[in-house]
């Protein structure tokens, strides 16, 4: 299997210090919910977008390191999506958005960037994976992807409902974001919503294995999040113990599929 370009490294290096700057911001220091490219008005809502980005810190670093294409062809749609979201509400209701600060026109620039640049690197890699013929290995088992399919109607599901959650009066939801944080929330489950049935019809375990464990950090840091800043949720009421709950059962089937595949 041919090499990738070391272009992909560039890539995940232009997009990957950015996407640890602010995983770093949104946690530990919280007044960045008012510094960002917009004012995230729930404390809530800017440790899920750092879990987040701290899940956009690892895939970069997991396509830095990757030798072939076929390690990281899952991820090119659901990255496609996310950015598509975050731009789509970048563009649509610009008007939130602080331009007058220098991260929003940096927020604006990255996210025409990376799908574009991306885009313009992927049909390369995969003519030169096509030429060089398919590779051996063990395949995903039923189990992992029925997981992953079932992963993938819950992000659905959760992303749609993130998106257009300011249009119910009680969203059933742990906390009320504002209409921006909720929309680029919204790009996470839905970049799952992509991902999970790719990485469930990828051929070979050892090129879906990455992914996996990408998805498992993910809910991994979120239950961590909702551990470490649980002053911040209200766990007496119904919609924060079901977020919690299908989190937590979502990772534990994931980590166990995982380990099933050896």
């Amino acid at each position: 299997m041919p090499a990738l370009s070391r272009e992909w490294i560039y890539w995940a290096l232009v997009n990957g210090l950015p996407a640890t700057f602010a995983t770093v911001a949104f946690l530990a220091y919280a007044p960045f919910d008012k510094l960002f490219a917009w004012d995230v008005e729930h404390r809530q809502s800017g440790i899920f977008l750092g879990t987040g980005f701290l899940l956009r810190a690892a895939l970069f670093v997991h396509i830095a390191r990757a030798v072939t294409w076929d390690e990281i062809r899952w991820m090119t749609w659901g990255n496609a999506v996310f950015a598509g979201v975050l731009l789509g509400v970048t563009l649509v209701w610009g008007e939130r958005f602080k331009w007058q600060r220098l991260i929003a026109l940096v927020w604006l620039f990255l996210y025409i960037e990376e799908p574009v640049w991306m885009l313009s690197l992927a049909p390369g890699a995969q003519a030169a994976a096509t030429a060089a013929g398919p590779l051996s290995g063990g395949a995903i088992n039923l189990f992992s992807q029925g997981v992953l399919w079932a992963e993938a109607v819950v992000m659905l599901v959760a992303g749609v409902y993130l998106f257009f959650l300011n249009r119910f009066a009680k969203p059933f939801w742990p906390w009320r974001p504002d209409l921006v944080s909720a929309r680029i929330m919204a790009g996470f489950p839905l970049a799952w919503a992509t991902w999970a049935p790719t990485l469930a019809m990828t051929r070979r375990w050892v090129d879906a294995q990455a992914g996996v464990l990408l998805n498992i950090i993910w809910l991994g840091a979120i239950l961590m999040s909702l551990l470490f800043f649980r002053s911040q949720f209200d766990f007496s009421q119904p919609p924060t113990r079901v977020y919690a709950a299908a989190i937590f059962v979502l990772f534990g089937l994931l980590l166990l599929a995982y380990f099933l595949q050896g």
